[in-house]
């Protein structure tokens, strides 16, 4: 289906006050028209009143008590597009991105994306390559999952940025983001979302991005615990894959 409206840009963060105005600003400098909604998970820090300062408070949701990352990925996409349902009239094709609170994108990430979705009517979710910023800038060209592949399986890919429809994220339950005792998962949130939508829309309508549009802050002292990471990880992996599905 043709796209024709903004991208939704969907900002999580925590303790972000000295990352947030830039992250903000390079959403809102798109060179075509973008959407925003930030979800800030109970931050300690100064980020509500930056961010409030750059965005009108009813595209800010901030949480009383601290979520952790697959419960605040996952609520924050479902108050994100209910925010926007509200106030734009977004429906189900709408196109989400998600971008975290301490990166930034390329002033193009929006237009290309977009082409992506236009160019191949089909497209269910975006996924690409990203510059990693410490110690130095350093280039990740990341490659497509080859055809054919277990998703859940093959070794992670499906990196910054990531945009997908909205209802391609209705088909996913809060159990994607859980443990098998129902609790949430503390970390990997990026792979408890992107591993069963991939699945879901199946790969032939996956698309990858090879050209480098999303800016990874990978030195701040938020970053969640490797073994903590790894545990999730194999959380999720080890969960039963979803069936490719037709979505309406």
């Amino acid at each position: 289906m043709p796209v024709n409206e903004p991208l939704t840009v969907i900002v999580r963060g925590r303790n972000c006050e000295k990352y947030i105005e830039k992250c903000i600003k390079s959403v809102q400098e798109q060179t075509c028209p973008t959407r925003l909604f930030l979800w800030l998970d109970a931050p300690k820090d100064d980020s509500y009143r930056v961010a409030s300062q750059l965005i009108q408070d009813k595209f800010i949701f901030l949480t009383g008590e601290h979520c952790g990352l697959c419960k605040s990925m996952f609520q924050s996409i479902w108050e994100g597009m209910f925010k926007h349902v509200m106030v734009y009239g977004i429906d189900k094709n709408s196109i989400i991105g998600i971008l975290d609170a301490d990166d930034w994108l390329e002033r193009d990430a929006a237009e290309i994306v977009m082409r992506e979705y236009r160019k191949h009517p089909e497209c269910l979710l975006t996924y690409g390559s990203y510059i990693k910023e410490s110690k130095g800038r350093k280039t990740k060209i990341s490659q497509p999952y080859p055809k054919g592949s277990k998703v859940r399986k093959h070794p992670w890919r499906a990196s910054h940025f990531k945009t997908f429809r909205a209802n391609l994220f209705l088909c996913l339950g809060d159990k994607d983001f859980k443990d098998n005792d129902g609790n949430w998962l503390m970390a990997a949130s990026d792979l408890a979302l992107m591993i069963p939508m991939m699945e879901i829309a199946g790969l032939d309508r996956c698309r990858h991005i090879s050209k480098p549009i999303y800016h990874w802050r990978d030195s701040t002292p938020y970053k969640t615990n490797k073994d903590l990471q790894q545990k999730c990880e194999a959380i999720i992996r080890a969960k039963k894959p979803h069936e490719r599905m037709i979505i309406p």
